[in-house]
């Protein structure tokens, strides 16, 4: 029984080679994250924290405590049960506290972080169970990393940056490893017989052969969990690209429409911008405030089928006229209503309702409150806000404090409570967005008086 620190670390000098090896190879990937002294620092840290190292001074003050105790119950525990168990709540707390040092070092992910250290603990363990000496451990050692390095070096980017892999399971299942390799090594205290040559070959090779298919096993669920992260990553890329594209056609289509009514396609920009802001605003996961800031872009495309001479009247609109410009609402629903995917369905639902209002008195279908959907109540107030702080062929733009104003004093009759609340929270930021979108080239629009003919025909065309 070795009795000095000093001792131990001289019998146990393999250790300190898979220590310095955990220190070196976490700091070379690592290496793209941090500069030249910071490295240095975390080399030296990592070597310290590595479980090969921590595993000698936690069994020099786990043999002291031990001894110490028995010696003072005056227990002698010859079954080893009492040892096992003390020396393996020691070795799980050391891990435990190896691990968390881990996180703050290379600062990733707790979870991702927590699974790579319990990896080394496990490739550690599996040496001490099929090692039968110091040499036999160093080879044993080097044979795993080996393997373990050329089954992952490509992946080891992916494995630290990515946040696909089911890191959790991954770490569960190499709890269970930990668990299963302890189990052998224990079996060495519970049969001492193991550890001399009065028992049979056969025996020996039965542990090693369960240690090995178990940790191949999990290996293999390593590398299956890789490939589904990767998988996953390669759909959102797709996924994402594709939205990019059919965002982009969304808008140059709206800037058509949009162009044709005298507008700019900034417009288009801002009110998606808004309904972004203002979704969020209201508790809309990201996912989904993405989806409407798309969507809003189309919530005019019906202008398309409505004569411009209509749209950029300048004056008072007959009524005739006024029902006309009303049936964009619809013409928006028919052109949409081809499409499928969820994006096109929500510009469809923006598209005919944005002009109900919450008191019932709007169009086309004179809907009312929650029935008018939540997509088209945000765009509602987005695009009413910009229309009324920008210049158009009929007018001149308003103060956007007037905007806002009118907005608020429009609370539960044009537009919905909830929505005009979530307004006045973001006003800021709105207008952030309306200063940074301004029409490169604004419209000219024709002076005539504001009468109270004129600022309806504002208000209820938008």
């Amino acid at each position: 029984m070795l009795q000095t620190f000093p001792e131990m670390l001289i019998y146990y000098w393999p250790k300190l080679i898979a220590a310095l090896y955990f220190a070196l190879l976490n700091t070379w990937i690592m290496k793209n994250y941090k500069n030249r002294t910071q490295l240095v620092g975390m080399a030296i840290s990592l070597f310290f924290i590595s479980s090969a190292f921590l595993s000698i001074p936690a069994e020099f003050l786990f043999t002291k405590t031990y001894n110490g105790a028995m010696h003072l119950i005056n227990y002698s525990d010859e079954s080893n049960i009492v040892y096992i168990f003390w020396s393996s709540f020691s070795d799980y707390l050391v891990i435990f506290l190896g691990s968390l040092a881990y996180i703050k070092i290379v600062k990733l992910n707790p979870i991702t972080s927590a699974t790579v250290y319990l990896e080394y603990v496990c490739i550690e363990r599996l040496c001490m169970v099929l090692a039968i000496d110091q040499l036999s451990y160093l080879i044993i050692y080097a044979l795993l990393q080996a393997v373990f390095f050329a089954l992952m070096h490509k992946d080891l980017s992916f494995m630290m940056g990515s946040a696909s892999i089911r890191w959790d399971r991954v770490l569960l299942y190499l709890c269970g490893l930990l668990f299963i390799l302890d189990s052998l090594y224990a079996a060495y205290y519970l049969f001492p017989e193991l550890g001399t040559n009065v028992i049979n070959a056969p025996t020996l090779l039965w542990i090693d052969s369960v240690a090995l298919i178990t940790f191949a096993f999990i290996l293999g669920f390593m590398k299956l969990s890789i490939h589904e992260g990767k998988l996953h990553d390669s759909r959102l890329n797709y996924m994402r690209k594709f939205q990019e594209g059919q965002e982009h056609i969304i808008q140059t289509f709206a800037e058509i429409s949009e162009a044709k009514s005298g507008e700019t396609g900034q417009h288009v920009k801002r009110v998606a911008e808004y309904c972004h802001l203002i979704a969020t605003e209201l508790g809309v996961n990201e996912d989904e405030a993405a989806c409407i800031r798309v969507a809003a872009m189309m919530h005019d495309v019906g202008k398309l089928m409505i004569p411009r001479e209509i749209i950029e009247k300048p004056g008072k609109l007959t009524e005739e006229e006024y029902e006309i410009v009303k049936t964009h609402t619809t013409y928006g629903d028919k052109l949409l209503s081809g499409s499928d995917g969820h994006i096109m369905q929500m510009a469809r639902v923006i598209a005919l309702q944005h002009h109900e209002h919450w008191d019932g008195s709007g169009y086309p279908q004179g809907l009312s409150g929650d029935d008018i959907n939540i997509y088209a109540q945000i765009a509602s107030v987005a695009d009413v806000y910009d229309a009324l702080a920008s210049d158009r062929a009929y007018k001149t733009a308003w103060d956007p404090k007037r905007v806002k104003e009118e907005i608020l004093r429009k609370r539960g009759s044009q537009f919905s409570p909830v929505v005009v609340d979530a307004f006045n929270s973001v006003y800021n930021g709105m207008e952030e967005i309306r200063l940074q979108y301004k029409d490169d080239c604004p419209v000219s629009p024709v002076t005539y008086s504001q009468d109270q003919s004129q600022t309806t025909r504002m208000l209820h065309s938008l």
